[in-house]
């Protein structure tokens, strides 16, 4: 009975000695599983560290583009009211030079001393 006894010793020490390969095997597949979250965890942070410097730039460029857009819409407006100013001016510019002629006219034809008459024409008319 000794024999079955040391018998069945043996198979529950090669059961044993199984047991604690596969303990071990775990252990050193649980130590690999660990490194490699760690490192995933490193990236990760890496990542993200880099994710908030690019969307810090980026808010960055979209204030100056928000700058550069308005500071463009306020010299078009600036662009457009200087265009109606000038366009103003000529209209006045046209009208007084109408006036001047219609003056000029009736200066011509009007019966007064040849002491008043103009002498000459100053006419410096620029725009048609």
């Amino acid at each position: 009975m000794q024999d079955g006894g040391s018998r069945l010793d043996k198979g529950q020490e090669e059961h044993l000695l199984n047991l604690k390969k596969r303990l071990e095997e775990i252990q050193q597949e649980n130590r690999v599983l660990k490194s490699e979250l760690t490192d995933a965890q490193t990236n990760l942070a890496l990542i993200r560290s880099q994710m908030t410097s690019v969307k810090q730039k980026l808010e960055e460029k979209n204030h100056e583009l928000e700058v550069e857009n308005k500071t463009v819409a306020d010299c078009v407006n600036e662009q457009d009211k200087l265009r109606r100013q000038l366009q103003l001016l000529h209209e006045a510019n046209k009208a007084l030079l109408d006036s001047n002629d219609n003056l000029r006219e009736r200066l011509d034809s009007s019966p007064v001393s040849p002491a008043y008459k103009r002498q000459g024409s100053t006419d410096v008319r620029k725009y048609p």
